[in-house]
């Protein structure tokens, strides 16, 4: 999967739905493809933080390539067969960038040199449209 990454959220009004399930529409109808899969807040009773209400989801995926956001749908059956009204997908902001290797100090710059050689992998950070600042 090389495509872009995406959020699917909203509140669904089944009480007895532990999980949800995020879904791709394929080219072929009824051969839809399962991303990934989601916990429901305060399903089968668990603990609900305050201010987080009973039923809410929120789950980040990455899109196959080839797919938009129109061929996204969420339902709370495995089989895919019934989309959750009022759902929200955002597509995510994704940054990559390089962490510097460290300052040289007395004594150190052969060991300096080489972080600076060999630096540290990216970091990639995924943030909705709305969660970054300036």
């Amino acid at each position: 999967m090389s495509g872009a990454f995406f959020q699917v959220s909203g509140i669904i009004s089944n009480y007895d739905a532990e999980v949800v399930f995020i879904w791709c529409r394929n080219k072929n109808p009824g051969d839809d493809i399962l991303l990934e899969m989601g916990h429901v807040t305060g399903a089968g009773g668990s603990f609900l933080p305050p201010g987080v209400p009973a039923g809410q989801f929120k789950v980040t995926f990455q899109l196959p390539s080839g797919y938009a956001a129109a061929d996204i749908f969420v339902t709370d059956d495995n089989g895919g067969k019934v989309p959750l009204p009022e759902v929200t997908v955002t597509p995510c902001i994704v940054s990559a960038r390089l962490r510097s290797g460290g300052a040289a100090s007395r004594g150190h710059a052969a060991h300096a040199a080489a972080n600076k050689a060999f630096q540290q992998p990216r970091q990639i950070a995924v943030a909705g449209n709305g969660e970054l600042g300036s």
